[in-house]
């Protein structure tokens, strides 16, 4: 096990009397395992003959260590020395002094020698035992332990003394004292210590040292460190370690939910309510009956209320419980859908969707016929049922105008959350790193989702393509990608007809293009011709995912 000190001087910078010269460097020293130092430099002087010495300050001129090296061709040299763990029956922590060459010059570093220290915590044979060693430590065993990475500023804490005993205790139980790594020795004994501080109410040294991680990052590497700290402040359970833990996730997820943009809300309301319990407030069944339109309004007045001053669930709760009554009141009855993020402007969120439900059993309302829904449909009657049936399930929704806008283009981001939802593979812990796409925007999951299940694999140079419109022959790709991730198989029930412009297909879509069109799936645009690389509208969005995926 490799030592570890702490050094007085940043670099030791050495200038040597005879035979070296001023211009003589010597690097900081390397501290290795049972107390070896390896120090090395680079001499003015090839060949030149180099002499270290290293004492104990304080201590007689007995010498540790007395070395004698020459240097190589180029001047380089180095020396290798040991410190016993005790001098003269004393232990060996403290100032050592290096002297290079006829002691005119010296250097001074710190040597903590922690080994001792740990070898009397394995031997413990109780917590009251461990209780002893941390109590009343001498100056070298604080600093001993202070090496090894034991919270020691922390248990000068008078508020933390009297909870000693306690915490040695528990540590004694919780750890394999005698044969854990050291690493875990100490990081057991300082998240007990943290959850001390917990229960004092003081989050931001409760945090420190038990270092709770989220997706991935540890806390004390987290970029909104005092933002988590202000929020765990108020949710902060410290019963044990693991309920602490899972009220840092809380304390993330609240920092999470009240950036959402209102779009985003919708399905919000939905994926985080094993955090909130949103379907156990008062509201939640008036919100339940609502229509795509209602819901959007809901999210909208809470986006309203909820800001960084939020830093409660409860709070969260009686926003959400606030915004379901003032719509509820407001006795509007449009059946329109909510401005969704499949809608013809970016940014916004459709209907709600829980991950690990598929679009047939779960449904956010119904329509009594094909016309009732949206307004601007008479130019695209050809896909009436389809975005009727979409929106029926919470998978496109309209504007606040009660239009859908059939003929506007469809961005990559828009038609991938679509076949997300579609599909039924939403996951809110899905990951993926794609250069154009932020974690703080509202199509990150859904982009994430699509590619742990292979649907996307981006454009090229790390890029998934954020607000490109998407082409008819890349949609096509996609459907056939996310029918293959989804396990399932197009029936395929007609011959392929080559299109006139089958020249203008990528390789790459030509297979999907095909099978597609063989399931009766896709349709050419007229005159025997496919257009791969026009854009696709709302409308044929609509379509083709519903021919794929949702037709009963």
């Amino acid at each position: 096990m490799k030592k570890k000190f702490i050094l007085c001087s940043a670099v030791l910078s050495l200038m040597l009397t005879t035979p070296c010269t001023a211009e003589t460097i010597v690097s900081e020293p390397k501290f290795l395992s049972d107390g070896y130092v390896s120090i090395s430099g680079k001499a003015d002087e090839k060949n030149s003959q180099i002499a270290l010495k290293a004492a104990k300050s304080g201590e007689s001129l007995e010498y540790v260590s007395i070395k004698e090296t020459t240097s190589d061709d180029e001047g380089n040299f180095s020396f290798l020395f040991r410190i016993p763990e005790q001098i003269n029956g004393v232990s060996s922590n403290g100032t050592y002094s290096v002297y290079i060459t006829g002691a005119s010059t010296k250097t001074d570093f710190e040597y903590v020698n922690f080994e001792y220290m740990l070898r009397k915590i394995r031997a413990a044979k109780s917590g009251d035992e461990l209780y002893v060693i941390f109590a009343d430590p001498a100056d070298e065993d604080k600093a001993a332990l202070k090496i090894m990475g034991i919270a020691v500023a922390e248990l000068d804490d008078k508020k933390i003394s009297s909870k000693l005993n306690n915490i040695t205790n528990e540590w004694f139980k919780l750890c394999d004292l005698e044969n854990a790594e050291m690493t875990e020795v100490v990081t057991v004994f300082n998240r007990l210590l943290g959850l001390e501080y917990a229960k004092l109410g003081d989050a931001e040294t409760a945090l420190k040292l038990i270092n709770p991680s989220y997706d991935g990052t540890e806390y004390n590497s987290a970029a909104n460190k005092a933002e988590l700290g202000t929020v765990m402040k108020y949710n902060m359970a410290f019963d044990s370690l693991e309920k602490f833990n899972e009220s840092y996730v809380l304390a993330n997820k609240i920092t999470e939910f009240r950036k959402l943009r209102s779009a985003e809300l919708i399905e919000a309301i939905q994926t985080y309510d094993k955090y909130f319990n949103f379907s156990s407030s008062d509201g939640y069944s008036d919100y339940a009956e609502m229509n795509l339109t209602k819901k959007g309004r809901v999210a909208d007045n809470m986006s309203r209320t909820i800001g960084d001053s939020t830093i409660k669930v409860s709070e969260i709760v009686n926003a959400f419980e606030s915004a379901v009554k003032a719509v509820k009141g407001s006795g509007t009855t449009s059946s329109g859908g909510s401005s969704g993020g499949s809608s013809g402007g970016r940014g916004t969120g459709t209907g709600s969707y829980s991950s690990g439900e598929t679009v047939n059993e779960y449904q956010v309302e119904k329509t009594q016929n094909n016309t009732e829904r949206f307004s601007d449909l008479s130019d695209a009657e050809w896909a009436v049922s389809a975005i009727n049936a979409l929106a029926d399930k919470g998978i496109i929704s309209g504007d606040d105008n009660g239009k859908f806008n059939p003929n506007n283009n469809v961005t990559r981001e828009e038609f991938t959350k679509m076949v997300v939802l579609a599909c039924g593979i939403y996951d809110e812990n899905a990951e993926c790193d794609f250069l154009d796409v932020g974690r703080d925007k509202w199509y990150y999951r859904y982009i994430a989702s699509a590619t742990k299940n292979g649907i996307i694999t981006g454009i090229g140079g790390g890029r998934f393509g954020t607000a490109e419109n998407i082409t008819r022959e890349d949609m096509a790709v996609i459907i056939r990608r996310a029918a293959a991730a989804s396990n399932i198989t197009f029936v395929q029930n007609k011959a392929y007809s080559e299109f006139d412009d089958s020249d203008l297909i990528d390789e790459y879509a030509k297979e999907s293009i095909k099978e597609l069109y063989c399931a009766g799936i896709i349709n050419g645009v007229g005159g025997n011709m496919f257009a791969p690389t026009e854009n696709s509208t709302r409308a044929q969005a609509a379509k083709i995912i519903y021919q794929a995926f949702a037709k009963q």
